[in-house]
């Protein structure tokens, strides 16, 4: 390892123990990055809907969340419960999912019906399996439209606003949340125009989410290709090209190509939302290549960009060690 100290191999980890914690790093940043990234929020519903959908269309299903009646009984007794002192429960969201099955709402009047709950209800699992509706029933609603039309545009809209509650679910066994965000990535990809400047931004998450989601399935081949197929012209910022590299990053990692994924950690160290996440990991690689001055010298750029005070306190450590030793050698004389 060159001149590396043990002291600084000690604080790199293996190799077992990078590609182990890769999963849970890009399901954490991801997640991370669509809370902030995302241009819907949900206090602006009402605003965003008015703004893409043509004047005089409205929610085209003439059954809403107010006049079902199954829908409405099961709401009265969950604000009923709530009211009591009591928490929504796995029984509540088993016969709203039964309700759901069912149910002849439109995507839109499904995530009214989301947003409504919002406000009494702050229990995801619940609001999840509506937003679960959101999507299944938008995928379905979209095929009579012509992409990039106002009317698939309306949906659209409503399918994005569930990822970020996706992205806060645990993984679990049959991958439910993230089989629903790549339904939505797939479709956001297909209907959503490149010239569309409102969602632009959904377009990008969509390609790289879509690779992401590969990833986390453990389909690193087709997510390289995925992450690959990104038009250049949809990365709006430089942050989003850091995330890019961040994403590719982390796949070839998983595919063993520790050389590849170098070139594009240092990228998503230098821009992007994740740069001290990227830094560390670099340090890591660089170590695993057996790279040893160009990892002692990320880690020290590590410390000094994120661990500023860290870094400076072993700095002076350094010069207590030449000042001790400079001290003993005039102790003992020439």
């Amino acid at each position: 390892m060159g001149g590396v100290s043990k002291s600084f191999l000690q604080i790199s980890i293996g190799a077992g123990a990078v590609l182990a914690c890769v999963v849970l790093a890009v399901w954490f940043d991801w997640g991370l990055m669509t809370l902030k990234q995302s241009v819907v929020v949900i206090s602006g519903d009402a605003q965003t809907q008015q703004k893409t959908l043509p004047p005089g269309q409205s929610t085209p299903n003439a059954i809403t969340p107010a006049t079902d009646s199954q829908l409405k009984a099961w709401s009265v007794a969950l604000r009923r419960k709530l009211s009591e002192g009591g928490r929504a429960g796995p029984e509540d969201q088993l016969a709203l999912r039964s309700i759901l099955d069912k149910s002849p709402l439109s995507c839109r009047a499904l995530m009214d019906f989301a947003l409504s709950l919002r406000q009494y209800c702050d229990d995801d699992g619940i609001v999840a399996a509506v937003f679960g509706e959101v999507v299944r029933h938008g995928d379905r609603e979209l095929i009579a439209f012509v992409p990039g039309s106002w009317e698939a545009k309306g949906v659209l809209v409503a399918m994005n606003r569930t990822k970020n509650t996706f992205w806060r679910m645990p993984v679990n066994s049959d991958h439910t949340y993230i089989q629903l965000l790549l339904v939505l990535f797939n479709d956001s990809i297909k209907w959503i125009s490149p010239d569309d400047s409102e969602l632009q931004l959904d377009l990008y998450q969509a390609y790289s989410g879509r690779a992401e989601c590969l990833m986390l399935l453990g389909e690193l081949e087709p997510a390289l290709a995925a992450s690959e197929a990104i038009p250049d012209g949809v990365v709006i910022t430089d942050a989003e090209k850091g995330s890019r590299a961040y994403g590719r990053s982390l796949i070839l990692i998983q595919l063993g190509r520790h050389r590849e994924a170098i070139d594009f950690l240092r990228t998503a160290a230098t821009v992007g939302d994740r740069q001290g996440t990227a830094q560390r990991i670099l340090v890591d690689e660089l170590s695993i290549m057996g790279r040893g001055t160009e990892a002692k010298d990320a880690y020290a750029d590590f410390m000094r960009r994120f661990h500023p005070a860290a870094a400076q306190a072993e700095q002076y450590k350094e010069k207590v060690i030449i000042a001790l030793a400079d001290e003993r050698r005039a102790h003992v004389g020439p």
